[in-house]
Order: C-alpha cells, then structure tokens, then sequence
C-alpha cells in the first residue's frame, strides 16, 4: 500500500528588500523604466524605509522628472528621516538644476551641516560655489566672452572643423590672452588630424594659469585619436577631475564623450551646459541616449525641436535610431 504524506508549502515571502534589489539590478542594466517599476513596488511595500524613497528619487531625477524626484525627498526630510543627510544634497541638486538657487542653496547648506564628511561632500563644495555665481554672491568676471556661445565654438558643434581652426586663429590674434579660445583652436586642429600642431597650442596653454584643466583634456583626446591613448588609460587619467569652471567641465564631458565614457559624460554635461539653447539639450540628448537613459534622451530631443523646429527631423531620428555611432550622433 502507498502511503502519501501532505507536503508543507512554504509560501516564497517577497517584500520590499526583494524588489528593491531586484530594481538595483535592472538600473545597473541600463534598464531604466523597469528599475524604477520595482523600486516603486519596495516603496509601496514598505513607505518608510528612507533608502526606497532616495534611491526612486535619484532614479526619477534622472530621467529628467525632478518635480516626482522632489516630492520624494521632501516627504523623507518632512516626515520619514530627516536625519538622511543625502536626501538634502539631492534635493539641492534638483532645485538647481531647475533654476531654484535660493532654495537649492539653503538645503545644500543643511547637507553641509549634518554631514560635513560626506560621500558627497566634494560635490556639495563644487555646487556650492555654482549656486554662489549664479545668486551673485561669489565674484565672476562679467566681461568674460561666454565660451558656449562663440562662433567657433558653434562651428565646431556642426562639424565645420576647418572653419572653426579659422575662426578661432582670428579671435585669439584679437584676443590674445582669451585662453578657452586656444583649446578650440587646438580642437579644431584635432578633429582635422593635425595632431603636432594642436599639442603645441596644448602644452604653452598649460603654462598659463587656470588654463591646464581643459588643455590636459584636450591633448588626452588627440592621444586617443591617434592610437596612443585607449579608452581605459584615458578615463583613469581623467578619473580625478572635476573642474569648477562651468566650460571645462563641459570639455571634460566632451572628451570622456568621444571616448565612449557615456555615463559621466552625461552627468558631467547636466552640470555645465546651458540648456537654455538648442544645440546644447541635443548634446545632452546624445549623452543621455547612450548612457541607457533613452526616456530622458527622447524628451530632450523633443524640447531641442521645439526650440529649433527646422531641426526636427533630425532629432526625432536620432531619437529612434539604433545607438552605434556616438560621434556622428553628437555632431549638431
């Protein structure tokens, strides 16, 4: 006779850590939208565990949703942990990035008073400063030529290499101690092969005060087109820069961009271009494409050709062409 036994089902328990960590997994995937799902579902599970409510905040933040981000990290300040240093930087962040320097500026103040050791408190220093210039609080040259809206600059960005050689060789003999000038010269000279000429521009213009940062950059980018340089020695080389100067920091974006070092370059990108002009949310765009936040890269092309409507076209195949070739995609 046989004889049956009633099997014990142990019921497989998911609660919010499980889906949490399975969200992290997606996101380090480069799956965005689904990562963001499930740590939605660690949230409804558990609502008050603070680092659910901070890592959906980073996650929406970076698509591009600060309204959604902010709403989380105030509730985690306002009633959930308001301990959590991070949650301040993040929502100082965020508000800067939407233009709220005031309010940016006091909760990165109260980061910097909970936590004056912080994982970020290099970053919180660098912004600190940022939101001093644009509040008026800290002294800027106001006569200085804005380097993102020359017309070299704007050459180099439609691909128009020799062009811009041009156009800056003239502008540096008009202006000659205006120094980011000499490193679109030598950029220029680059895009064109014409490596020896453009390391010597590089290396006088590393001689000159405040001017090595995007010099350094620029001759790393010519040794990576040149075959000297790969693509892992240059992001070491370049691992420990951050300058505080809003345009070399967008060099350094540029360069860690055409070596393929997407996703740094696009948050060294969201910090320093102004978004204010077309051509720059499409470099962002292009950034954000690669980096697997193709939601965020989607909606920056759309607001690019809104503000440049004769554009659009390219745009909204950029936006739906299959990622594989990154320089050409980055050319306005």
């Amino acid at each position: 006779m046989t004889q049956t036994r009633n099997a014990q089902v142990i019921p497989f328990m998911r609660d919010g850590s499980f889906f949490y960590k399975k969200g992290i997994e997606a996101y380090q995937n480069k799956q965005t939208a689904k990562s963001i799902h499930l740590i939605k579902r660690a949230v409804d599970m558990d609502p008050e565990e603070p680092v659910f409510l901070c890592q959906l905040a980073i996650l929406l933040a970076e698509e591009g949703d600060y309204a959604s981000s902010n709403r989380w990290l105030r509730q985690i300040i306002e009633d959930v942990d308001p301990s959590m240093s991070e949650s301040y930087f993040f929502l100082a962040n965020n508000l800067a990035h939407s233009g709220e320097f005031e309010e940016a500026k006091e909760y990165l103040e109260m980061y910097m008073e909970l936590d004056c050791t912080g994982d970020f408190r290099e970053d919180a220093d660098a912004l600190h400063y940022l939101l001093k210039v644009e509040l008026g609080q800290e002294h800027t040259d106001l006569h200085r030529t804005d380097p993102f809206s020359t017309h070299a600059v704007m050459l180099l960005h439609e691909g128009q290499f020799e062009q811009a050689e041009e156009e800056a060789a003239r502008f540096t003999a008009e202006q000659s101690r205006c120094w980011f000038m000499y490193g679109v010269l030598a950029e220029a000279q680059i895009r064109q092969g014409k490596f020896d000429e453009a390391a010597e521009i590089l290396n006088n213009l590393m001689q000159k005060e405040g001017a090595d940062t995007s010099a350094r950059c620029l001759l790393e980018l010519g040794a990576l087109m040149q075959g000297n340089r790969t693509k892992e020695e240059l992001e070491a080389d370049l691992s420990g820069l951050y300058p505080m100067d809003r345009w070399e920091r967008y060099v350094l974006a540029k360069v860690l961009f055409a070596a393929g070092i997407f996703r740094r370059a696009y948050h060294l990108l969201r910090e320093s271009v102004p978004v204010e002009r077309a051509v720059y949310l499409h470099q962002l765009a292009a950034a954000a494409k690669y980096a697997g936040y193709e939601g965020r890269a989607s909606r920056l092309w759309e607001q690019a050709a809104s503000m440049q409507p004769e554009k659009r076209e390219r745009f909204m195949k950029l936006r739906s062409a299959e990622a594989d070739a990154w320089i050409k995609d980055w050319t306005y």
